[in-house]
């Protein structure tokens, strides 16, 4: 057992020195082995943490928002109810969202390289503001005060900390760069006009005026599966193909 887990640690060490660009990764049995089954792949901690986990969260607390009868189907209708729910489904749901929250955290702080751990903390940072600010169901006091307004900066800080975060620490590369950030400056355009009712009311059940509510579901879906894709090829030093290394911001 000791010797497994010493083999483990510095398999792990060397997969972040090649992540910060240090020196290549010649080893990385995980990663090197032969080519893994769909479902070995599956069970995964990069596929629990980034995809399963937050892809159940999501469909779960959302389902939940929409047989309480909420109005749109938001990420922010997950995370909270738009009407009155009783404690006991409040309560679920905010079990649901902060485990979710810290299980994304926890991924990119211990994956992440040490100058690069200040991502994490701000993610999460912005994750429960944008969860706390977002609780509206229990006044009748929330449209339109300074809670709704910071419960909106908060859910754009994501989108753009998702978007600079994509394309400057996990992708760096130009396409993604100018695809993300397009499609976050296209949906916040769209939520502010649909929110001051300059955009025709589509009569779609959950979508109302909000024709870019797909958009903000595509802004986070696509972060984290661009986390789960990138993760292997970083962690082991993998050169582009143009043959430059891949190297993160910082030192």
């Amino acid at each position: 057992a000791t010797l497994a887990t010493d083999h483990n640690t510095r398999a792990h060490a060397a997969g972040r020195e090649a992540f910060v660009g240090l020196a290549p990764c010649p080893m990385a049995p995980e990663y090197l082995a032969e080519p893994e089954s769909r479902f070995t792949t599956l069970l995964e901690e990069r596929t629990v943490r980034l995809c399963l986990i937050p892809l159940f969260s999501a469909l779960v607390t959302l389902k939940m928002s929409m047989m309480n009868g909420t109005k749109h189907i938001f990420v922010s209708a997950a995370l909270n109810s738009e009407v009155y729910e009783n404690p006991q489904q409040r309560l679920a749901r905010y079990y649901i969202w902060h485990m979710t929250f810290f299980s994304v955290f926890s991924f990119k702080l211990r994956k992440l390289p040490a100058s690069l751990s200040w991502v994490a903390f701000l993610n999460l940072a912005a994750f429960l503001l944008v969860l706390w600010s977002g609780f509206d169901c229990h006044d009748g006091g929330y449209k339109r005060t300074w809670r709704q307004y910071t419960h909106w900066f908060a859910s754009a800080s994501i989108c753009i900390i998702f978007a600079v975060e994509t394309c400057t620490v996990w992708w760096r590369e130009r396409f993604v760069a100018v695809a993300y950030l397009a499609l976050v400056g296209i949906f916040l355009l769209a939520f502010l006009l649909a929110a001051f009712r300059m955009t025709p009311d589509t009569g779609v059940p959950w979508v109302g005026r909000h024709m870019e509510l797909p958009l903000q579901w595509a802004i986070l879906g696509a972060h984290l599966a661009v986390v789960w894709h990138r993760w292997p090829i970083l962690a082991l030093g993998q050169p582009k193909p143009g043959g430059a290394q891949f190297q993160p911001l910082g030192p």
